[in-house]
């Protein structure tokens, strides 16, 4: 969707669709705390597995789901794969840790408190029109919500993102200054 853009001599792209270890450059870089901002909300990803309608998805529903498995999966599979690494850490003699070459990386992660994708589906009037028209032949903009957000730049939809993380933040303020400073 987006074009690569020109640094020096070469092309970048977008390389989240090939990222399945999002917190690995962090941690191969030495990173022994990560702070991560999600996107998707806490309980979004039981609803994903428990959406059950009698009404055939429309492309724009699958699309929805498969851009969320491909963008949003491999953070959430890499996050507990840190975690279980941690767990596995705490039973190995700390002589033997370092033979092993392993560390413990403290992981924080801010959630949203709302589903982005219902915000989303409120301002699929506000896309440009020509997106407007290919998402019509997806599916209503509630089925293709997800994929909408994707696609969503209007300034009250940013906005009404920022202002959300902002009260997220404040929210988990004492758990974010306690993970900061410890």
């Amino acid at each position: 969707v987006f074009p690569p853009i020109r640094i020096g001599n070469l092309y970048y792209g977008d390389g989240s669709l090939r990222n399945t270890a999002p917190l690995s450059a962090s941690i191969q870089l030495g990173a022994e705390k990560l702070f991560v901002v999600a996107v998707r909300k806490e309980q979004e990803e039981v609803k994903e597995y428990n959406y059950q309608s009698s009404v055939k998805p429309t492309l724009g529903r699958v699309l929805s789901v498969i851009l969320n498995g491909v963008l949003l999966d491999a953070f959430e599979t890499d996050f507990e794969r840190v975690n279980r690494m941690n767990k596995t850490i705490n039973y190995i003699e700390s002589e033997k840790l370092k033979e092993v070459d392993l560390v413990h990386i403290d992981l924080f992660s801010l959630k949203p408190s709302e589903d982005i994708g219902d915000f989303a589906k409120t301002q699929f009037e506000k896309l440009p029109d020509s997106i407007k028209y290919l998402m019509r032949g997806l599916g209503s903009p509630n089925e293709a919500s997800e994929l909408v957000s994707y696609l969503l730049f209007e300034p009250e939809y940013c906005g009404y993102l920022v202002n959300m993380g902002y009260k997220d933040t404040l929210a988990k303020k004492d758990e974010i200054l306690d993970f900061l400073l410890r």
